[in-house]
Parts: structure tokens; C-alpha cells; sequence
């Protein structure tokens, strides 16, 4: 028998991996997760706990029952015929002074007992390998945890009747969403071929930063099937930044950068059906994306991944499915801007702003000729060897030449500060003034209006009113 899926566990730096660290949520109880230390210790003499033999039911001795202890999650961690194990609390006598959990707690006469009641946990890894259950929610506060081994998440599953494993760092309160540095660290130490997290399962990952610190093979972040992360930022790898083996990935407003090996990529794709939404890959000595069958890529930006190797994005694959890139910045990289190998039916690359890097915009490479392709509506400037490579050709009946007559050459850096890396458009003619309102979908059959897409990431903001909408730094609200 399983832990209910409506508890909620608390990992914090000040807590201790001996705590009990666990509330379910709704209970009638008082929630004593959110401290820093226990809220009873069980020493197996003084403060105890005994059996009558196999039970769910024990007596205290020591400490005395409460109604407030309902939901409240123990960890027993020894004593004669106790099962260690987290355990909740369903229901309490404070006639007979007992506390009935969840299932049974042992195998015959107990007494002795060890173990606590409340207090924080002090590291991810005690609850997400095994002990949280499907849609179980472990909440980090702000802080850096130093991780000597890899952090496994698993017990999710992308079926509606289970749910995943939701792990969300918070800064002051749960559900605040930190930005930037207010968001909790999981730093790697000491040994090398570690993962900042291994999701085994399927889950929903949210405001972290995984600091690699430069180890040999590191990886921030590896997923699993239909995973879903959002706002976390990998720094210093030497493998991947972000790798996903299983199909369905989303990553939404995440972060690699400062890789430090030319063999790894800030997002590698590997698996079809993986998603990316407004995220940054950045500063690596590597590609920014490796997508294979049906990636996509929308609205992400891609800038000074400045390797001999290296690609903005880097796309192939032994099936012939889409690979869709929209509404991209690919700039200052140090080779293609999008380097495409292998099949490439049906290919779409649109709104895009493809600029400086050190060899194509768009590179359809060893001979690679895309087939019913629709690749247009981007905007090129300053690509070394230029913009395209290998798209004038016609494969069967059909001819790419026809299918990028609305690009746009540039004349004039698009960008207010590249360097400073705002790559708002600016209102220089020829170069984000040519990007505005210069996109696709225009007018759409059958549809009454016509849209006003700007190539590119970020939306001009008319006099009127809007916002201006900064990626990475705004993440989704997890209730």
C-alpha cells in the first residue's frame, strides 16, 4: 500500500532527512512540515511507541495526542518489529493515546520505536526515489543543496487515473515562483557522471537551478516520458544541459548555458515529440539544440554557442517527420544557424531571425535536399558563408525555391543591444523595423482579421498599451 497522492513533502536546507517532512493536504490536522526541526522525536526509550503485534495502530508514550496530528506524515526509523518508512496519520484516540497510520507499521509485538513526527526534510532525494507516490508534490525552498550523488525522481505516470511527481522551488512561500537567483540551487560535488535530476518516471519539475560546477560528464537534467519543465536553468554542464530519452517533453522558459564541452548540447532532444517553448540556450562551447523527429522549437532564443561545432540548432533523424522551428533568434553561433542532416519532408522554419553566425543561416547538409518543405518568413543578416545552403534544388515534384520568396534580407542590425542581450527589436530601417508585422500566419482562410506577427521572439508594443513579456523569467503559476 502506497502514501495517499494528496500529501505535500517540505525539503529545506535548515530541515534533517530524519524529519518526517509530510502533510496531506486537506486534512484536519496542523501541517508541522513547514519547520525546521521535528515536532516530536521518538528515542525508543523515554518517548516511544509500542504495538500489541501486526498494526496500524500504536501507543504513545511520551508524547501526548493530539487531533491536530492528523495528516501529518512520521518517519519510522527503527525499533523492535517497527517496518521503517514514512507512514500517515489517519486518525488519533486521545483516550488510549494512539495514533493510527496508514498500514500496518509491523510485523509483530512492536516496541522501541525511533523515528519523528513534522519537521523539514534536508534533500530532495529522500522522498523522490520511491517514497512520494504519483501526483505527490515536494516543495524546495530557497537554498543550495550540494549533491554528491544523482537525484532520482520517479512513482509519476503520464496516465490521467495517476499523474506525475511535481517537484516546485519556491523563494518565501510556496507557490511564489522565484525568478533568476531566488530560486533553489542543486549544486553537483566531487564526483563526476552525475545528473543534477533523473526523472525516471513522469514529472513536473519547476524553479530550480542545477549547477554542474564543470564535472566530468555532468548533466542538469534527464527526463522521462511526458515531462514537464518549466523555469529551470542547468549551468556548467560537460554532457547535456537538458536531455530527454522518452517522447513527449515539454520545456517551458528553461535555460542552459556556460556548457563547457564541445561534445554536449544545452537541450538535447533526443526522442520525437519533444517541446520547446521559450527557452534560452546560451554562452556553451556546444550546439544549443540537438531536435530530432517532430521537435519543435517556438519562440527560443539561441545566441553565442560559439564552438568550432557549434550549431544553434542542430536537426536530424533516420524518420521522416516535421521538424518545426517558429518565431526563433539564432544568433552569433559558431557554425550554422540550423544545420539540417538526413530526411527532411515537410519541414517548417518560419518567422525566424537567423543572424551572425559563422557559417549559414540555414545548412541542409551532406546532400540533404528538404522535400515539401515550408521554410519562410525568416529574416537573415550576416550569416559568414551566407544565408541558405542547399535549398535550391527540387526533389520529386516539388521545388523549395518557391517556398522562401517572403525572407527578409537584412541591411541593419535588428536588435537594441545584442550584446547585452536584448534582442528586442529596434526601429531601424532595414533592421527590426523590417521585422515588424512581417510574419506569418497574415490572414488566415475563412477568418475574419488579419494578424501582425513580428519575426522573431519578443512582440513590438504599440503605444496603446501591452506588455512587454521577458522569457526564461516568467513562469507558470502551479496551484
Amino acid at each position: 500500500m502506497a502514501l495517499n497522492d494528496a500529501i505535500c513533502w517540505e525539503v529545506r536546507t535548515t530541515g534533517d532527512d530524519a524529519n518526517s517532512g509530510g502533510f496531506k493536504t486537506g486534512a484536519s490536522g496542523t501541517d508541522r512540515s513547514q519547520q525546521d526541526a521535528a515536532h516530536v522525536t521518538f528515542n525508543g526509550t523515554t518517548v516511544t511507541a509500542t504495538t500489541t503485534g501486526i498494526s496500524s495502530t500504536m501507543t504513545l508514550a511520551g508524547y501526548t495526542v493530539i487531533s491536530g496530528d492528523v495528516g501529518n506524515i512520521i518517519q519510522i526509523s527503527g525499533g523492535t518489529n517497527f517496518t521503517t518508512g514514512f507512514y500517515e496519520i489517519t486518525s488519533v484516540d486521545t483516550g488510549l493515546n494512539n495514533w493510527t497510520v496508514d498500514r500496518n507499521c509491523s510485523t509483530g509485538v512492536g516496541s522501541g520505536m525511533t523515528g519523528r513526527m513534522g519537521g523539514a526534510l534536508a534533500s530532495i532525494n529522500i522522498v523522490s526515489n520511491g517514497v512520494a507516490v504519483a501526483k505527490n508534490k515536494i516543495f524546495v525552498k530557497v537554498g543550495t543543496y550540494t549533491r554528491t550523488a544523482t537525484t532520482t525522481i520517479s512513482g509519476g505516470s503520464y496516465w490521467f487515473s495517476s499523474g506525475p511527481v511535481f517537484v516546485i522551488g519556491y523563494n518565501t512561500t510556496r507557490g511564489d515562483h522565484p525568478t533568476g537567483a531566488n530560486r533553489p540551487i542543486i549544486s553537483l560535488s566531487t564526483n563526476s557522471g552525475l545528473k543534477g535530476i533523473l526523472i525516471t518516471g513522469t514529472a513536473f519539475v519547476s524553479n530550480l537551478i542545477i549547477d554542474c560546477n564543470s564535472l566530468t560528464t555532468s548533466t542538469g537534467l534527464e527526463t522521462g516520458f511526458y515531462s514537464f519543465i518549466d523555469n529551470v536553468t542547468v549551468q556548467e554542464f560537460t554532457s547535456n544541459g537538458f536531455y530527454n530519452v522518452s517522447q513527449g517533453v515539454s520545456f517551458i522558459r528553461c535555460e542552459a548555458k556556460d556548457g563547457t564541452s564541445a561534445a554536449s548540447y544545452g537541450f538535447s532532444l533526443n526522442s520525437y515529440a519533444a517541446s520547446n517553448i521559450e527557452c534560452w540556450a546560451h554562452n556553451n562551447a556546444c550546439p544549443g539544440f540537438l531536435v530530432v523527429p517532430g521537435g519543435t522549437l517556438n519562440r527560443c532564443l539561441i545566441t553565442n554557442n560559439t564552438g568550432a561545432l557549434s550549431d544553434g540548432v542542430r536537426t536530424n533523424s533516420s524518420t521522416a517527420q516535421i521538424t518545426t522551428i517558429r518565431n526563433c533568434i539564432i544568433h552569433g553561433n559558431g557554425r550554422d544557424g540550423i544545420n539540417r542532416d538526413s530526411y527532411c519532408i515537410g519541414d517548417q522554419f518560419q518567422n525566424n531571425i537567423i543572424t551572425s553566425n559563422g557559417r549559414y543561416g540555414i545548412n541542409f547538409v551532406g546532400g540533404a535536399i528538404p522535400t515539401i518543405p515550408f521554410i519562410n518568413y525568416n529574416a537573415f543578416r550576416n550569416n559568414t558563408s551566407g544565408a541558405k545552403n542547399n535549398m535550391n534544388s527540387t526533389t520529386g515534384s516539388y521545388s523549395v525555391g518557391s517556398w522562401t520568396s517572403n525572407d527578409i534580407t537584412l541591411t541593419a542590425d535588428p536588435y537594441t543591444n545584442a550584446a547585452g542581450d536584448d534582442y528586442t527589436l529596434n526601429n531601424t530601417g532595414g533592421g527590426g523595423a523590417a521585422c515588424k508585422a512581417a510574419g506569418i500566419p497574415g490572414v488566415l482562410p475563412g477568418a475574419i482579421g488579419t494578424g501582425y506577427l513580428d519575426i522573431g521572439i519578443f512582440q513590438h508594443q504599440d503605444p496603446a498599451g501591452g506588455t512587454t513579456v521577458n522569457i526564461i523569467r516568467r513562469p507558470i503559476i502551479v496551484r
